[in-house]
């Protein structure tokens, strides 16, 4: 087990160097983070499904996507692209305005209850910040449960187990990633929307760093639903995405997650730490999309690690993937999310992918924890037949004494035994051996 986890890791070095001397800036965010912190990395070549749809005066016309880094600016073509990604299926639509959702204009105009809108002064107003946001409900990216996310004045969230200097780089949820500065305009907002089945974030009068007052301006926003849906929707995109400069910062639009190992050494005796950053899977979505009113929509494919009982997990109609069952830990999983660790330590020699093997147990319980029990069980029974057998030859000393002090009345015990006799020990008269010296 420990032989496969090296493993895993010499692998992921081997590629890490590379990756990241090919994206910029590898310590941008530097919120709650260390310098212990590893980020490894693979190449990221799936196969993406693809379906476009172009509208033009009410014809549809299947065709393959065009190469350009503009999409058509004309009002009367609608192009609407559908991409399977394996965890996610994004579609991308130029008529995308009502998935916006202006966070401006309040909340009486908008249809989601108890919906809470807050400006971030601090973020609206600062370069190359972050700030946690807690959500009101459970959100699932990649299948891994979500309690709350990062906010970037950068133009994307930070989701993942813990929030770190790669954060442009891995566990991310970018509507539009670039080196924006809302410091440069004060009628910059990073406004928060957050709801009990939705949370929005709006990037609102975004300009890119070092421009003038006059540039540009973005207005863009990611959406977050409880069934695990992302939408990107943008307002204003004045300039395709496709030429920001990203020599400083990362320009990307798309998400991405990893998976964290955590090791613990001695070094020099002080006890170090140390976090190995794995990104596993990226989905990165043309940068030439993206128009004023188009949108992007994710949705979650069904995973291994949302299925909570081994029936379901090991159902190959239930998942695209190669789930396994755990039955130490009651965890579904192909090896490939934040519990990672766990799985490597306790399931890499006893998860199973046959469901013949789930009828077998006993609901609530695995075969390890009866083992155990068992194992338990026979510990408890041996040491009661050792207590046993100690008391029994207590006893047969003590009465082999008996024994010997009753047949040898001279003896210092059968003494011992007749000044001590139950007829001595009640009477009323009580007789005390004297001292011999003290003898006529």
């Amino acid at each position: 087990m420990h032989t496969l986890e090296t493993l895993f890791s010499v692998l992921c070095l081997l590629t890490a160097v590379a990756y990241v001397q090919g994206h910029g800036n590898s310590n941008l965010y530097e919120l709650l983070t260390d310098d212990k912190t590893t980020f490894l990395s693979k190449d990221f070549k799936h196969r993406v499904r693809r379906t476009t749809i172009v509208e033009k005066g009410g014809e549809k016309i299947n065709t393959t996507f065009a190469e350009s880094e503009e999409n058509d600016q004309n009002t009367n073509t609608t192009i609407n692209t559908i991409d399977d990604h394996r965890y996610y299926t994004s579609k991308f639509t130029t008529r995308g305005q009502s998935y916006f959702i202006d966070l401006t204009n309040g909340t009486e105009s908008l249809p989601y209850e108890g919906l809470e809108i807050e400006k971030h002064e601090i973020l609206s107003k600062a370069y190359l910040k972050a700030a946690f946001v807690a959500l009101k409900f459970p959100f699932y990216f990649y299948g891994n449960k979500v309690q709350r996310v990062v906010v970037t004045t950068g133009g994307f969230l930070s989701v993942g187990p813990l929030f770190h200097a790669y954060a442009h780089v891995v566990h991310y949820i970018a509507p539009l990633m670039a080196n924006f500065n809302p410091s440069i305009d004060n009628s910059t907002e990073i406004l928060v929307g957050s709801g009990k089945d939705i949370f929005i974030v709006q990037w609102k009068n975004m300009q890119m760093n070092n421009t003038v007052d006059g540039s540009p301006k973005y207005d863009f926003q990611t959406i977050l639903h409880e069934n695990g849906t992302i939408v990107f929707a943008y307002k204003d995109v004045p300039v395709s995405p496709v030429k920001l400069p990203n020599d400083t910062h990362n320009v990307t639009i798309g998400i991405a997650d990893g998976l964290v190992l955590s090791f613990v050494y001695d070094k020099g005796g002080k006890i170090h730490f140390h976090n190995y950053i794995y990104s596993y899977h990226r989905i990165s979505l043309p940068l030439r999309n993206p128009i004023s009113g188009s949108a992007f929509i994710l949705d979650l494919e069904p995973t291994c690690i949302r299925q909570t009982t081994c029936g379901a997990c090991l159902n190959k109609n239930n998942t695209r993937f190669n789930c396994k069952w755990c039955p130490s830990l009651q965890r579904c999983s192909n090896g490939l999310d934040w519990h990672r660790q766990s799985w490597m330590s306790r399931c890499a020699k006893t998860a199973y992918d046959d469901p013949e093997k789930c009828s077998a147990q006993i609901p609530g319980k695995d075969t390890n924890t009866m083992t155990k029990k068992k194992q338990s069980s026979n510990n408890g029974a041996l040491i009661g037949g050792i207590v046993g057998f100690l008391v029994i030859m207590v006893l047969l000393i003590i009465l082999v004494m008996f024994y010997y002090a009753y047949t040898h009345p001279q003896s210092s015990s059968g003494m011992w035994l007749i000044e001590h006799r139950p007829a001595v020990l009640f009477s009323k008269a009580r007789f005390n051996k004297v001292p011999d010296d003290q003898l006529l």
